[in-house]
């Protein structure tokens, strides 16, 4: 019954509707039922949205650091040596963009 009526629900919106807005719009029929069941009568019914996420978060994390008084290239240039050695395949180097990064030291 609920299956039947959630899938109605996820027709009638062009399967656009995600498993949480069937569930409001079940709730204001009556229907209170719990998203994670919602959710898996969607599923066995094969209702899931046509829509995406347009934004995922990216995922950011600190893959070595080093603290000193003085900031140059080969302080620098050391830091990102450890993080290359600890974690090879980096996607980006996200830095400050000071003189020390323009060094020569810090580009070879």
């Amino acid at each position: 019954m609920i299956q039947g009526m959630a899938k109605e629900i996820w027709l009638s919106s062009d399967r656009v509707d995600s498993y949480k807005q069937i569930k409001i719009a079940l709730h204001r029929q009556g229907i209170n039922v719990g998203v994670r069941r919602l959710w898996q009568l969607l599923k066995k019914a094969n209702c899931q949205s046509v829509m995406t996420k347009k934004y995922r978060k990216p995922v950011r994390k600190v893959l070595a650091h080093q603290l000193n008084s003085v900031r140059d290239g080969r302080f620098v240039s050391d830091i990102l040596l450890e993080a290359l050695s600890q974690h090879p395949k980096s996607a980006y180097l996200h830095s400050e963009m000071g003189s020390e990064y323009t060094s020569s030291v810090f580009e070879n």
